[in-house]
């Protein structure tokens, strides 16, 4: 129980730091991509995207969190079931969208 409020913490706290425009050192792949490659991306839309994926997910963890609280399993499965269909959504937009 404690280890979903912490996921959720720090869910919210890397899409305020996203949205802030930093932390680009922080998404995988891009971090290890040569400068050549960067200039491919548009680092703003890029970290603005991350960030609404990051509030998202923070939002589903939050559901499941709350279902644990209130012990309704039905609640928590929701917010975990959620939560998969919304980052690979957001995984194939970030790719898409970020492009120059």
């Amino acid at each position: 129980m404690i280890g979903q409020g912490v996921m959720t913490f720090i869910f919210l706290v890397l899409g305020i730091v996203f949205a802030l425009g930093k932390g680009a050192f922080l998404i995988a792949g891009y971090n290890v991509m040569s400068k050549e490659e960067k200039a491919r991306y548009d680092e703003k839309k890029m970290l603005k995207n991350m960030s609404v994926m990051m509030f998202i997910c923070a939002a589903c963890m939050a559901v499941g969190f709350i279902g644990t609280l209130v012990d309704k399993q039905w609640l928590m499965t929701i917010g975990y079931c959620l939560l998969i269909p919304c980052v690979v959504y957001f995984l194939i937009r970030i790719n898409k969208v970020s492009r120059k």
